[in-house]
């Protein structure tokens, strides 16, 4: 496939995707979202698995994540995991951190409402949403995970030390090999993109193929687990080291 029809079809199928999404989140909120995720991972023949999804208290910790003010985290190993989380979120007091480039693309999309920039000088604001009973999205790693290396940034950190120890800290974690492995598959699921949007969605040769899987966990925990795990340091990187391996003995240790 040519490098101008790639641009082409991402541009046919952003607008397949995304067409009207502003209007649309005005009026619905963010679940206006949920339906173009699912198209999203139906063009592409990619799904989301919920490893938690058989536990009798699953209702429960999503009941939860709707309602609760407080932070969730995720690590960030590609671009699936947003749309994964989203799907989540049943809220509209939700606010989400995305770096620069992302926040000028998304404000384009959906406006201001949801979205703010990573920027230490908007943690007074973010702050302020979550006492107000709000919801922050935010991805430690600063958007840089690959496999088992993740690192958390000072920024979570310092966040996490203006939450109250009843606050709702919700992480969610992404198998990286999973992830790698769909993306490494969207050149080839191509052409059944085009089909389906270009033709019609019932040609997509992608729903021959088998359904790429990802793993998503997920872990409902206060403020005060948090705050607790890094308490033994005063020093602000060393603080911020305890915290990626307070999240790593919960996703990433058997």
């Amino acid at each position: 496939m040519s490098e101008k029809f790639g641009v082409h079809l991402r541009d046919k199928v952003d607008k397949e995707l995304f067409g009207d999404i502003q209007r649309d989140v005005s009026t619905e909120g963010m679940p206006a979202l949920h339906h173009r995720v699912d198209k999203y991972f139906d063009l592409w023949n990619i799904a989301p698995v919920y490893v938690r999804s058989g536990e009798k208290d699953f209702l429960e910790l999503r009941k939860r994540l709707n309602a609760d003010a407080g932070i969730i985290i995720s690590n960030h190993p590609g671009y699936v995991d947003v749309p994964a989380i989203l799907r989540c979120i049943d809220r509209n007091d939700i606010k989400i951190m995305v770096d620069r480039d992302g926040y000028e693309t998304l404000r384009a999309l959906i406006g201001e409402t949801y979205i703010v920039p990573a920027d230490a000088n908007v943690l007074s604001e973010v702050a302020s949403h979550i006492a107000n009973g709000g919801v922050f999205l935010i991805f430690p790693t600063g958007g840089e995970s690959a496999g088992s290396k993740i690192d958390f940034k000072p920024g979570f950190t310092k966040l996490l030390e203006t939450l109250k120890p009843n606050d709702m800290v919700y992480s969610f974690h992404m198998d990286s090999g999973d992830v790698a492995s769909i993306e490494s598959a969207y050149a080839g699921r191509s052409l059944g993109v085009a089909s389906a949007v270009y033709l019609n969605p019932a040609l997509n040769s992608n729903r021959l193929r088998e359904t790429k899987s990802f793993a998503v966990n997920e872990n409902y925990s206060t403020a005060r687990e948090w705050q607790q795990a890094c308490s033994k340091e005063t020093v602000l990187r060393k603080k911020t080291a305890l915290l990626t391996e307070h999240f790593k003995r919960l996703y990433l240790t058997n």
